[in-house]
């Protein structure tokens, strides 16, 4: 597994328990995961903190989705505790990464939910900043516009910058943009992980499929995150694969994102 690549808990079935992830980790040779806080019942991280370090996985980022209401001030004290939890859940993994979705704009107007989220945010970024784990805010496919509002690379960094938050490219959302290449080279400084997945022509869903098996110019867009300078992890997202699929599809994944990370000197 090459030593940039981390694999992404949703690769497998929401219903999976931590203990058949883990089976099936090992079968694939995986050693590095993302943690979904979804994924973790009750909100406790304690029994999953200490089943990974007893199986000898690493953790490379913590998932927290998604951050707030933006049209219920009332309730973003209590968003910004479980943030706060979940970033302390980061530390106690030696996870450097939290990676998250904003919430929706519940008929907020988009410039609303800007101002919104950068006033909600404030403390999360803060208190992340002190405990020196990076927060970094998604591209995030549009049919998800019920966690979240930014749905492009320009408009994400842009709203990012202003929160002092990182960025997380989820390449599946974004590899359409006419100015792609350019706003990676603008962006590049920000961003803290790079999500990879594929889309078969004729899909219609938000099915991801295995790096390699679709039409996405992955590695051409691989190289230009490379070109510019990127040194972070990257994140095989792959989902909505029945359990008797998602180990294999999980594995061919990493195989291509591993051979293309090689070829590309990575």
């Amino acid at each position: 597994m090459h030593e940039r690549i981390v694999v992404n808990e949703v690769c497998f079935p929401s219903s999976m328990p931590l203990e058949a992830e883990i089976a099936n980790w090992r079968r694939a040779g995986i050693n590095r995961v993302g943690l979904a806080n979804f994924k973790v019942p009750g909100g406790d991280w304690n029994a999953s903190v200490q089943a990974l370090s007893e199986a000898g996985v690493a953790v490379g980022y913590l998932l927290h989705a998604s951050m707030y209401q933006l049209d219920r001030p009332e309730t973003w004290d209590a968003a910004n505790e479980a943030i706060t939890a979940t970033v302390d859940a980061a530390v106690r993994f030696g996870a450097p990464i939290v990676y998250t979705t904003t919430g929706p704009r519940n008929g907020v107007g988009f410039e609303e939910a800007v101002e919104a989220f950068v006033r909600a945010s404030a403390p999360a970024v803060q208190y992340a900043e002190r405990k020196q784990v990076r927060l970094l805010v998604e591209t995030a496919n549009p049919q998800f516009a019920h966690l979240h509002f930014l749905h492009n690379l320009s408009d994400t960094a842009e709203v990012a910058a202003r929160a002092g938050l990182g960025l997380c490219l989820d390449l599946h959302a974004i590899w359409t943009e006419r100015l792609l290449r350019r706003n990676i080279e603008r962006w590049i400084d920000r961003v803290g992980l790079v999500q990879v997945s594929d889309w078969v022509p004729g899909t219609e869903t938000v099915y991801r499929d295995p790096p390699g098996d679709g039409d996405i110019p992955l590695e051409q867009i691989l190289s230009w995150l490379l070109d510019a300078g990127y040194e972070g992890p990257f994140d095989l997202e792959i989902y909505g694969q029945p359990a008797d699929r998602a180990l294999d599809g999980t594995a061919r994944g990493m195989s291509w994102l591993d051979a293309a990370l090689t070829r590309l000197g990575a």
